[in-house]
């Protein structure tokens, strides 16, 4: 990258980033302002009841989480159409020429009747077997559950070691099925679309062209993680970005990414409304979630290499 592009380059790459934050702490900012100055005194000295007055505050709550998110990924709107819509026709000339070095490898394979070695030269090229139409079901099928295994395991993991560092989501005055349905469309729907429509679908594309596929499916998940501010939070979203990113990189459908982030905040919430999350910090938890994990990866890692040794 010359001297004279590296600002204009910079502003390409992270100007949706920095535009989508602006945005939204901006509105979350005018919200704020907004509750301090005239409803706070509208709703705690109306004529509804009290307990009505805290509902309007849990809502009001919620609407200062998606309000802003909302307006943020309006910013980024444009950007995100364009990357979407180029992303597929780039990822299958990635996917096709990352297979031609993979047939090259075969080909000196069979020369040589090294069968058994399996690719453990391309490791990087050879996951894009997995995108296939022959072993992508199945492999989506053991990606979803291994996402969310790790996340669990990551956040009890977290939990044994830092208490306190995974936030336990209430619902405030909105109990029952009105407050699990509330935080599911919230934060295993709305929160998942917008911030994987800025930090998977625009701003993974933009890093993997300045700077290539892996730089860009670690410098997306770093950010992303970055993003989340709290140091223990930020190092499960970088893990899980980086999972993020490599499914948008190899299967090329931002679906995919999108419900994996959803149903990793799911998994977790899950756990929180069943009053179950506390009895499962422990070591002994996290060690078999993160081993199912593992497991799951190790059976993608086989039906991949066993679908390369038998083309």
């Amino acid at each position: 990258m010359k001297k004279d592009k590296i600002f204009p380059s910079f502003i390409y790459i992270f100007g949706p980033v920095v535009r989508y934050i602006l945005v939204s702490e901006l509105v979350y900012a005018l919200m704020g302002f907004l509750w301090n100055e005239r409803l706070q005194e509208m709703i705690l000295q109306g004529k509804g009841t009290v307990a009505f007055s805290h509902v309007l505050q849990t809502v009001w709550a919620y609407l200062c989480i998606i309000i802003p998110a909302a307006a943020g990924c309006l910013a980024v709107v444009r950007d995100a159409w364009i990357e979407r819509t180029a992303f597929p026709n780039g990822q299958r000339k990635r996917q096709l020429a990352a297979l031609s070095r993979v047939n090259e490898w075969k080909a000196v394979r069979d020369e040589r009747a090294g069968r058994d070695r399996s690719g453990r030269g391309f490791p990087f090229f050879l996951v894009y077997t997995a995108a296939q139409d022959k072993i992508s079901r199945r492999v989506v099928s053991l990606l979803l559950p291994c996402a969310v295994f790790l996340s669990l395991g990551i956040n009890v993991l977290a939990s044994c070691s830092v208490p306190d560092s995974v936030p336990q989501i209430s619902q405030g005055t909105l109990t029952g099925i009105s407050g699990i349905l509330v935080q599911a469309l919230c934060y295993c729907i709305f929160m998942p679309y917008v911030e994987e429509t800025v930090f998977r679908a625009v701003l993974y594309p933009r890093l993997q062209r300045g700077f290539g596929t892996g730089w860009a499916v670690f410098g997306s998940a770093v950010l992303f993680g970055v993003y989340h501010g709290n140091p223990v939070q930020a190092v499960y979203a970088l893990v899980l970005g980086i999972v993020f990113a490599g499914a948008y990189e190899v299967f090329g459908r931002f679906e995919l990414p999108f419900a994996l982030h959803g149903m990793c905040n799911l998994s977790v919430l899950g756990l929180q409304w069943s009053g179950t999350y506390e009895s499962v910090c422990t070591p002994a938890w996290a060690a078999v979630f993160l081993g199912a994990a593992a497991c799951g990866v190790y059976t993608i890692s086989v039906i991949i290499r066993k679908e390369i040794n038998e083309a």
